[in-house]
């Protein structure tokens, strides 16, 4: 976490060079307790099918806070704050452009739902109404995603097109665009 802190403060302050070398260290940091992998993994498309709808496997580091959905559901819940109409959720997560893409699964994310302060239904963002996930009360401060972000601005051509693969083929995008 101190890595990934470091890497996003350097490229703040333009220091390319030193942001890629944490960014690196990050994604390349290997968990060898019980098998040789990447600690910090990009989800794809079977986590998230899983119902991970934060993708916490690529948490670098979050905060819990047990009263964040009682501090939420007012201003976003009954107010409808936290609603969409399908045109502004296609467009936000660009649905005709990614259709594969897993963020754009089949109500993964949002969902119809009548408003308890309305007859219409809205498109609701899901982690602030799905109560019985522990999601809800989860706030992510960097994620390993930022970390290949960091690398595809920072790194050479070949490093920030083997990071730019390697993320689009975690979201089933295709990665030749």
């Amino acid at each position: 976490a101190v890595k990934a802190v470091k890497a996003r403060y350097y490229l703040w302050i333009g220091e390319k060079a030193e942001a890629l070398k944490y960014a690196k260290e990050v994604i390349d940091a290997q968990n060898t307790d019980i098998v040789i992998e990447q600690k910090f993994r990009l989800a794809d498309e079977s986590y998230v099918a899983a119902g991970n709808l934060t993708m916490r496997r690529e948490h670098i580091m979050a905060i819990q806070n047990p009263q964040l959905e009682s501090i939420i559901k007012p201003v976003f819940i009954n107010t409808g704050g936290l609603t969409q109409t399908v045109a502004k959720v296609n467009d936000v997560y660009e649905k005709t452009l990614h259709p594969n893409d897993i963020r754009n699964a089949s109500e993964r994310y949002w969902a119809e739902k009548a408003l308890p302060t309305s007859t219409s239904k809205q498109n609701m963002f899901k982690k602030y109404w799905a109560s019985e996930s522990t999601s809800v009360k989860i706030i992510p401060l960097i994620r390993v995603a930022e970390m290949y972000m960091i690398v595809m601005e920072c790194g050479t051509l070949t490093q920030a097109q083997e990071a730019f693969k390697e993320y689009r083929i975690s979201r089933n995008m295709d990665a030749t665009v």
